[in-house]
């Protein structure tokens, strides 16, 4: 049996000791190192390489970022160097007495009037002014010795104060009681209790719910504060943390005039009940809205919602397990387009697979087991489920964008189709298919739009812009606004500079571009008409609330059979 033993580092970086700027003739004992490098690192790394080759325990060398000597000695030999370094001094001490009695001595000499010949002292004077010189050297290095001894000790308090534990102090802040509200005011599920709020509620504990006001039955024990007076995030934070506004619950529904949406605010700490809260309401949009709508030969491959689970070769189309694909690094983070919050139908996006939501519950988690193979997908797209912006993302391969797009406008346009035949036919005459996306004509739009012409000249901006969605808007949706072609303008930013140019002529104030790089539409208004673009998008998110609610009273409504005519 072979026992092997690990060889420890018999030269290391804490085994140095500065001696200075200059050497003294009583550490002739160490040798100093020839190193090109000039620097303590190097010097270890000869001495640990080297080491079989060496037979001394101490070493000097010399280096060059710091301009001092440093004295190297083995490991197992610090109390010898440091008894060498003793002796060094008592001798350096004996050696500058000896030389004070000789100086005096020359000096009473030569005050006494002697007749001896002054080279017979030269040599004694040249001895004397080297023991000088050292003695100063001496000197130097032994101030240098108890500067780093300050440092080093300072260090060590400094560590021990971190290292010591915090008292933590127990403050009970007194605060007036914010008032109570009645409960015609509030639902018996938010008189639970009073909560201290002191900066529990914050901008970034936030959860986008969409340009359309949510129902109180979707976010039940959710506080819906008024548009009218507050605003904006900062200001319904602001006003929950001061008492101003009194929430007994969690949750919160404050309307964003800026970002045109309602967002649901929750309690520091209380994340996952909100999240909790945005999938029922999911799951009730889904389930009670979108099926209803739906044909019937478009559930064959739809799961329900709280499973998620990954599509089996059963669930999908035989074009999906054509092969396999070797997916080192194939599938990456910012290889994904935006869903939405809804889980997209199967049928919808044929050849994807869709990935477990509860074990994988992020862009970046699916990501890493698709390239390890942990997870096998056979096509080249993926839906996955993004906990923390709570929405949908269709992964694609590396160099798969262009099919990627194409399965996104494919739903997009069956999503727009299916919701041109709900609406009322006289909303249709404005209305093109979606693979035009042409300018639209003076024929096209209400009179109201072609009232005048306005001075262009950088009164279109990148900035003013309100996203409307992967699905194309109605004409009728969207009064005055025309529709600029897809094919030619793809970016906003080629839209405005079209429109700011004149190469694109615009008789009203509001635009309607299309975006590749978010595979979705834009309204575009001129600078100072932000506040008719806000009302032109509630006009349009009020019209689908309608229809929704519409479809709703429609499907609940008790279906009596009528007599058919002869």
């Amino acid at each position: 049996m072979v026992i092997t033993f690990q060889q420890r580092q018999a030269w290391d970086i804490g085994q140095a000791i500065p001696l200075g700027s200059g050497l003294d003739d009583g550490l002739k004992w160490a040798p100093l190192l020839d190193q090109e490098n000039g620097s303590v690192t190097a010097a270890l790394e000869i001495l640990n390489r080297d080491m079989p080759h060496l037979d001394g325990d101490c070493y000097i060398c010399f280096s060059t970022s710091c301009l001092k000597y440093f004295l190297l000695y083995r490991h197992g030999s610090h109390d010898k160097v440091l008894q060498k370094l003793a002796e060094s001094l008592q001798s350096a001490s004996k050696e500058m007495k000896w030389e004070r009695s000789t100086s005096a001595g020359w000096e009473r000499s030569t005050t006494a009037g002697s007749s001896a010949d002054p080279s017979m002292f030269q040599e004694e004077i040249l001895q004397a002014h080297q023991r000088a010189t050292l003695e100063a050297r001496r000197a130097e290095n032994l101030a240098t010795e108890l500067q780093a001894a300050k440092r080093e000790i300072a260090e060590l308090r400094h560590r021990l104060q971190q290292t010591r534990p915090t008292q933590k102090m127990d403050v009970n802040s007194s605060r007036k009681d914010p008032g109570s509200m009645s409960g015609r005011e509030l639902p018996n599920s938010c008189m639970a209790g009073m909560h201290d709020n002191k900066n529990e509620f914050a901008v970034e504990f936030a959860i986008a719910l969409g340009p359309c006001q949510p129902e109180a039955s979707d976010l039940p024990g959710a506080t819906f504060l008024d548009s009218t007076s507050v605003t904006s995030l900062r200001a319904a934070v602001a006003r929950l943390n001061s008492g101003e506004l009194v929430c007994h619950g969690d949750l919160a529904v404050a309307w964003g005039a800026s970002a045109m949406g309602y967002y649901l605010l929750y309690r520091r700490g209380c994340k996952q009940a909100a999240q909790q809260c945005v999938c029922v309401m999911a799951e009730n949009l889904s389930s009670s809205f979108m099926a209803g709508l739906l044909p019937r030969e478009l559930h064959v491959c739809q799961k329900d919602l709280s499973s998620r689970s990954v599509r089996t070769h059963g669930d999908l189309p035989n074009s999906c397990v054509a092969g396999m694909h070797a997916n080192k690094n194939e599938w990456a983070v910012e290889l994904a387009i935006a869903l939405g919050p809804c889980q997209p139908e199967a049928s919808d996006l044929p050849g994807a697979i869709f990935l477990d939501s509860t074990s994988v519950t992020s862009l970046r988690a699916a990501a890493a087991q698709l390239n390890s193979g942990e997870l096998v997908c056979h096509g080249d797209l993926a839906v996955a489920w993004g906990a923390s912006a709570m929405g949908y993302y269709l992964l694609y391969r590396r160099g798969c964008m262009q099919a990627a797009q194409q399965c996104v406008c494919l739903m997009a346009e069956h999503l727009s189709s299916f919701m041109a035949g709900l609406l009322p036919r006289e909303l249709h005459v404005c209305q093109k298919d979606l693979s035009s996306r042409s300018v639209r004509t003076q024929a096209d739009l209400p009179n109201l739009c072609m009232a005048g012409m306005h001075a262009n000249k950088n009164e279109w901006a990148f900035e003013l812009a309100i996203s409307l969605g992967p699905c194309q808007p109605e004409a009728s949706d969207l009064p005055g606004a025309i529709f600029l072609d897809s094919t030619s303008v793809t970016s906003l930013r080629s839209a405005v500079a079209k429109l700011n140019a004149g190469e694109l002529v615009c008789h009203g104030d509001l635009a309607v571009a299309w975006s590749e790089a978010s595979m979705g539409y834009h309204l575009l208004y001129r600078r100072g008409c932000k506040e008719t673009a806000q009302q032109s998008v509630c006009v349009m998110a009020e019209h689908l609330s309608s229809l929704k609610a519409s479809r709703l009273e429609r499907d609940l409504a008790p279906t009596t059979a009528t007599p058919r005519e002869p």
